[in-house]
Formats: structure tokens, C-alpha cells, sequence
């Protein structure tokens, strides 16, 4: 038997105290306030049955593996080798494996790359291109990489737009070896993916590069710098760097990107191009410019037919092209919220008088309900608009009112916070025999959980169930509803679950704060199992700041008072398996909330396992040292106080500080071991760094309980006067406890007495 078990059982013997073990049945009968330094129990409590020959036993449940795409489990062997200074693996395992991972992203679309795969990915092609590897001669493979970098993730970052101009380089320099460059459709993936990271200036520059390179070699696909024949391919790119800076509200770069595109040879007269500057003026809420593109806009449109280019297709089921549908809702939202009400009125004649298509009508009932009309005068209008196309002998049917145009007046109720309206809109197409469709339904859970009627959002999703919800556009709110369901109180554990199973079953995203809600279900349930296959499902492919979100909601469950110290344990052992990531500062939080439960043997346990991590933000350093000797301290806990000493005593990173060992000094009092905590006076007192007034203090303290504490105290005392520090009232306190604590009675008061005689103390109640 090793010499620490024997040490601890022939205690347990003599302190006339049980032995426990893993599967201890007595474990659960007893206090969780009494610390059990033997082992941390097992949280799993068992049953003892007989069986025949364990025959008729269910076979054991095991938990899924983790949900990692193909090689991406040797991307993180590879960082983690990379880490710990360890031989690493051969560059084709390397190439293997990063070919597998791209190879599958590029097939599944609805899967992006997020920073915290690329904590992954950026080392191996570190490595592979240090290496010189051939992979990258493979010009569908680096189309599928810039094919996946070019959909935005959750989390777009500079690292994103690192890793496709690392790519592109890689392949550009395989490529001059060979006396060629790089294809159109590789540059205008490159730019692809940097507008999908955010990273415009790095986008414009590399289309102004592709330019030039054209023009100076007169290829014939080069971009006509007249202007009557641009590619249209480079104008939407151009197209989306000017939106995203749009969006970004950032006007001079704005501008620039503008006057850099006119120089590659467009017009700021394409009616494309009107389109966008009007856009970005609406959203901006800038009336007069919006009307000074809106008019060129419309001048450049009679000209359409004489360019090559014309405006961006027409959504699926419309005649009307997406960006003069964009253009004029944008218009039409700007005047609303502007109140220019007179233009935008003749924005709606326009479109009246030109007898527009359907989904420009839906555009006047927006407007119209934007103006203050309810549901009923809407509905009147509806009748009106039909009444006069039937009259014009029109083709009524692709003109008529459809659920798209219920839709979109839902639409605005909801963004005006107004779920009574929008039920109003949805009853208004129920009248006019206009069934809801899989969109209506989700709005309606949609305002019907903003007012926390989740009842009713479970019908509509009930209902939804009968619908094509196949490009899962229905995500986001069922996602809302798990949650709504699991706080709510109210709804079974089966109903939430078949909303979960439904989700799961169709290969749907979870988001993270479903993920962390469910999780938190089933630990409060005890079904280990199912958190683990829960986290092992999801938690791979979300980002960094999903990730976080999990592990912050876990801790926090663990830390709350309600949740049982097993409960804790748990989700403590679950968090530290899946999240590796977790860092110093939350285990040391998880550390101290154990030391507060009195379970300072859990707590030491984690303080263990920042001891042995490989990772320097996780591993212990001084203050976790100092906090865990604290936290002894409270519990008192003397084995528990051996145990960090002896590693502190292995850990060379670590140099003792005044800090340290006071905490030290502290942990020792209070495990009622003053003769070892004077010891490490003696080292403070030699240390460069000496001693400061809590170590005097504490040193004082000790020679209260310490065999010949008062002789000590006296030597301590007379020290500290020939150094000529200036004795105050609560030094002389201590002091004299520590005197006194010896039982040296008479001596003390004798002391007190002649130091008051001399004025050198003054007697108050603390002392």
C-alpha cells in the first residue's frame, strides 16, 4: 500500500473515524459539511440489487463522442503537441487532415468556420507553409477554402481574414514557381472572404490589384475601363464592400471606396450604384441626399436598357429585382421614421399610378399601416386595389393580396413592439381566406413570446409542424421557445424535449443560450448523460463567445445556493472535461465556492487540476496559491493544508513571496499548528523582501498558542525595536497577546503597566 494511503489510515484509526471508499454506500447518509479527505465521492448513487448472473442487466449507457468534423481531431492534437514544446506529427498528417476538414465544410454550407476552430486551423497552416507543402497546388482546394471563409461566421474576426490572405499567399507562391498567378475566381474568393471578416480596406485593395493587374496585361476578360461593359462578377463585389461600409455607418470610407471604384472604371451613374448611394442615405436618415440619388437613380434607370448589366436578380416568385424592392422599402421606412410623410405619399402615387407589381403593393399597405391605419382600413384598401385591377381587367391572381403581403404588415408590428396589431393583421388575412404560411407562424411566436405567452407560441409551432420549414428558417424562434419552455415552470419535461428532439432530429443549430438552458434541465434532473452528449453535439461547432456563454451559465448554476453540493461537483467535473478553455480565474470562483460549501477536499481537487494544466492562463500561480491556503484556512483542514503544501514545495515557477507565506502562516494557525507557521517568520524575516505589518501580526498570533510563545514573542518584540519601527496601539495589541496567550499573566500586565508609566502606549478597547 503507498505510504500516504497508510498514513491516512492508521489517522482514520486513531481518530476513531470511518474509511470510505469510491462506491461507499454510507457516502450519501452522511453530512456534506464534515469534509471526507479520503476521496471525493461519487456523486452517482447506487443501488444494491442481485441479479442472475447480471444476465437480465441493461447494458451501460455511454456518452457520444464529441462532434468534431474529419481532421479536426488532429488539428488539436497538432496545437496541443505545439504547446507543450513535443515532437510533432509528420506535415502529410498535417495535409490529410486540413484537406478532410475543408473538403467537408465546402459540402455543408450551413456550417461556418468560428475563432475558436481557428485556434486550430491558423497553427497547421503555420505549419504547412513552413514546411513548403504541395497541398496548396491544389486549386480546388483552395476554392473550397475561399468558398467557406466566404460566408460569414457568428464571430467575424482579423484572424478570419488572416487565414484567407495566408491561403491566398501559400497558393500564390506555389503558383510563381510554375511562372503563373492566381485565377479571377481565387481573387474574388480572397474578396469574398475578407468582406465576410469584416476586413473592407484589405477587400478594396485586393479588387484595385486585380484591376491593375487586368489593365497592364490587356487580357481580354480584363474590366473595360469605359465603363459601358464592367464584370459582373467585380461589380457585386464592389457592390458589397460599399454596403458593408453602409452598414458600418462609416462614411469616409464610404466615400473612398466610391471614388476608388470610379476610378477602376465605373460610374456613379449606374442605376446599381444610385440604388446603393440612395440606400445608404435612407438608412442614414439623410433626406436630401437620399432624394438626390433617388432622382439620378431614376434618370439612370431609362438608360438601363443600353447596359450590359442589369440591377440584381429578382427574388424567387417576383418580377420585381431585389435591390429596387430593397430601394424602396428603405425609402419608405426612412420617411416613415422621418415623417416625411408629403414624399413618401408621392413615393406611394408613383408606384400606384404605374400600376405596380404585387410586392410593391405590399409596400403601399406597409405604408399605409406605418401612417396609423388599422387593420380594418387596411382591409377596406385591399378591397379597393382588387376591386380596380378586376375593373381593368388585370390578371387579378398574380396581383391579388397574398400571405407575403400579411407578412410584411405583421412585420411592422412587431418592429413597433405591437403583438396586438400583428394578430389583428393575422386574423385580417384569415378573413380573406389567406392561410398562414410557415413565415406568419413564426411570427407569431415571435410576439407572442415577446408578451411571454408561451402557451400560445406552442400552438403556432404546433401548427408550423405541417409546414416546409426545410431551409430552417424556423431556428431562431424555436430556439427562443426551449428556452421560454424550460423557464417557464409550467410545461413538462416532455413537451420541452419534444420541441429539443424535433430540432435535433432535422441536424438544426442550436444556439447557445438554448444549449446552456437544456444543459441546466438536465443537471437539476441528475441525467449526467444527457449533458454530456448535449455539450459533446453542440458545443464544437459554436464560437468562442457561445462557448463562453455555456461555460459562464454552468458555473453560475453551480455556484447558486439552491443547487446541492453533488449538483456542483458535477457540473464542475462536466465543464472542466468539455471546456478545456476554462480559465484560472473561473476555476479559482469554482475553488472558493467549495471552500465556502466546506469542501475543501472538492476544492483542492481543483486546485490540482490548475496545478498539473498545460495552458500558463490556466495553470496555478501565487494567487491561486493564496487563495486556496486561505480557503483552508476557513474549513480548517489540516490535510487538505498538507496536500497544496507539498505541492507548492514541487512547484519550482513558483517563488515564495512575503504574500505566500503569510498565507502560509495563516493556513498553519488555523489548522492549529503555530510551531510551523513561526517557521516561516524565520523565512520571512530572511527573505530580500522582509516582513510587513500583517506578518508581524501574525507572527505575534502564533506565539499565542505556540509552546513558549510569550519567550518567542519577547525576542520577536525586542527585534523589532532595534530596527525602529514605531509601535502603534494594534501592534502593541498583538504583542501582548502573544504574551499573555502563554498564560504569562503577570509578566504581561507588568510590561503594560511600565509602558504606560513611559507613554509609549496608550490603553483602548481593542486592546
Amino acid at each position: 500500500m503507498p505510504s500516504h494511503l497508510t498514513r491516512r489510515v492508521f489517522r482514520r484509526l486513531l481518530a476513531n473515524e470511518p474509511i470510505f471508499h469510491h462506491g461507499c454506500l454510507r457516502q450519501s447518509q452522511l453530512s456534506l459539511r464534515r469534509p471526507l479527505r479520503a476521496q471525493i465521492p461519487s456523486t452517482v448513487t447506487s443501488t444494491q440489487r442481485r441479479t442472475f448472473f447480471n444476465i437480465f442487466q441493461p447494458a451501460p449507457r455511454t456518452s457520444k463522442v464529441v462532434d468534431l468534423e474529419p481532421g479536426m481531431d488532429k488539428l488539436m492534437e497538432y496545437e496541443k503537441k505545439l504547446r507543450l514544446n513535443a515532437r510533432l506529427p509528420p506535415v502529410e498528417e498535417i495535409e490529410e487532415a486540413f484537406r478532410a476538414y475543408f473538403t467537408q465544410k465546402a459540402r455543408n454550407t450551413k456550417r461556418t468556420v468560428e475563432d475558436e476552430q481557428l485556434k486550430y486551423l491558423l497553427p497547421a497552416l503555420e505549419y504547412l507553409c513552413e514546411n513548403h507543402s504541395s497541398l496548396f497546388e491544389d486549386s480546388k482546394l483552395a476554392t473550397n477554402i475561399m468558398q467557406v471563409f466566404g460566408v460569414r461566421s457568428r464571430s467575424p474576426s482579423s484572424s478570419h481574414a488572416d487565414f484567407a490572405l495566408r491561403t491566398y499567399g501559400a497558393v500564390e507562391e506555389q503558383l510563381k514557381q510554375k511562372g503563373e498567378r492566381p485565377s479571377e475566381d481565387l481573387v474574388f474568393g480572397l474578396v469574398k472572404a475578407l468582406c465576410a471578416a469584416l476586413e473592407l480596406q484589405k477587400a478594396r485593395q485586393s479588387l484595385v490589384e486585380l484591376y491593375h493587374q487586368s489593365s497592364n496585361l490587356g487580357e481580354s476578360q480584363a474590366i473595360d475601363t469605359s465603363g459601358s461593359n464592367p464584370d459582373r462578377t467585380a461589380l457585386k463585389l464592389w457592390r458589397s464592400i460599399i454596403h458593408s461600409f453602409m452598414l458600418e455607418k462609416n462614411d469616409k470610407e464610404f466615400q473612398t471606396t466610391v471614388e476608388t471604384m470610379k476610378s477602376c472604371g465605373y460610374s456613379d451613374d449606374d442605376p446599381d450604384v444610385c440604388m446603393v448611394m440612395a440606400v445608404q442615405s435612407s438608412q442614414k436618415d439623410d433626406v436630401a441626399a437620399t432624394k438626390t440619388w433617388y432622382d439620378r437613380y431614376r434618370k439612370a434607370e431609362k438608360k438601363e436598357n443600353d447596359l450590359s448589366v442589369k440591377p440584381m436578380q429578382s427574388r424567387k416568385g417576383s418580377d420585381v429585382p431585389v435591390m429596387t424592392q430593397d430601394l424602396y422599402e428603405n425609402l419608405i421606412k426612412m420617411c416613415l421614421r422621418e415623417r416625411e410623410l408629403t414624399w413618401g405619399q408621392s413615393l406611394i402615387n408613383d408606384m400606384v399610378t404605374s400600376s405596380p407589381k404585387r410586392e410593391l403593393w405590399n409596400l403601399v399597405f406597409y405604408w399605409a399601416a406605418g401612417i396609423g391605419k388599422g387593420a380594418d382600413e387596411i382591409g377596406r384598401m385591399m378591397d379597393v386595389m382588387e376591386r380596380s385591377q378586376k375593373e381593368s381587367g388585370q390578371n387579378t391572381a398574380r396581383q391579388s393580396v397574398n400571405i407575403n403581403t400579411i407578412n410584411k404588415l405583421v412585420e411592422l408590428a412587431i418592429s413597433r413592439d405591437d403583438p396586438y396589431l400583428a394578430e389583428r393583421f393575422v386574423q385580417l388575412g384569415q378573413k380573406r381566406g389567406i392561410s398562414p404560411n410557415a413565415w406568419t407562424l413564426i411570427y407569431q411566436m415571435q410576439y407572442r413570446l415577446s408578451v411571454k405567452d408561451v402557451d400560445g407560441a406552442l400552438v403556432a409551432y404546433q401548427t408550423l409542424q405541417s409546414h416546409d420549414i426545410s431551409g430552417h428558417k424556423d431556428v431562431p424562434a424555436v430556439n427562443r421557445l426551449i428556452c421560454a419552455l424550460c423557464s417557464s415552470g409550467r410545461h413538462d419535461f416532455d413537451t420541452i424535449m419534444n420541441v429539443a428532439g424535433d430540432l435535433s432530429d432535422r441536424q438544426a443549430e442550436f444556439t447557445a443560450e438554448t444549449v446552456s438552458t437544456l444543459a441546466i434541465l438536465h443537471l437539476a434532473r441528475g441525467e449526467l448523460t444527457d449533458v454530456i452528449d448535449l455539450l459533446n453535439t453542440h458545443v464544437s461547432q459554436l464560437s468562442t463567445a457561445g462557448r463562453t456563454t455555456i461555460r459562464h451559465s454552468l458555473l453560475d448554476y453551480s455556484r447558486r445556493a439552491e443547487t446541492t453540493t453533488s449538483q456542483a461537483w458535477d457540473t464542475y467535473t462536466i465543464v472542466r472535461q468539455v471546456f478545456d478553455e476554462m480559465n484560472r480565474d473561473e476555476r479559482t470562483k469554482m475553488m472558493q465556492a467549495f471552500f465556502d460549501r466546506e469542501r475543501s477536499d472538492m476544492a483542492v481537487n481543483i486546485f490540482i487540476d490548475m496545478r498539473r494544466h498545460t495552458r500558463a492562463d490556466t495553470a496555478s500561480n501565487m494567487d491561486t496559491y493564496v487563495t486556496c491556503l486561505l480557503g483552508i484556512a476557513q474549513v480548517k483542514d489540516e490535510e487538505s493544508l498538507d496536500a497544496v503544501h507539498n505541492q507548492l514545495k514541487l512547484d519550482y515557477s513558483i517563488e515564495p513571496s512575503t504574500r505566500l507565506l503569510n498565507a502560509l502562516m495563516i493556513a498553519y494557525i488555523a489548522c492549529e499548528d503555530p510551531g510551523k507557521a513561526l517557521n516561516f517568520w524565520g523565512d520571512i524575516t530572511s527573505s530580500r523582501e522582509g516582513p510587513n505589518i500583517g506578518s508581524i501580526h501574525l507572527a505575534f498570533r502564533a506565539c499565542e498558542s505556540a509552546p513558549f510563545g510569550d519567550t518567542r514573542a519577547q525576542h520577536i518584540w525586542a527585534r523589532l525595536g532595534k530596527t525602529g519601527l514605531e509601535f502603534d496601539s494594534p501592534l502593541w495589541a498583538s504583542y501582548l497577546a502573544g504574551r499573555i496567550g502563554n498564560g504569562n499573566v503577570v509578566g504581561t500586565i507588568s510590561e503594560l503597566q511600565e509602558a504606560l508609566k513611559e507613554g509609549l502606549v496608550e490603553v483602548d478597547s481593542y486592546m
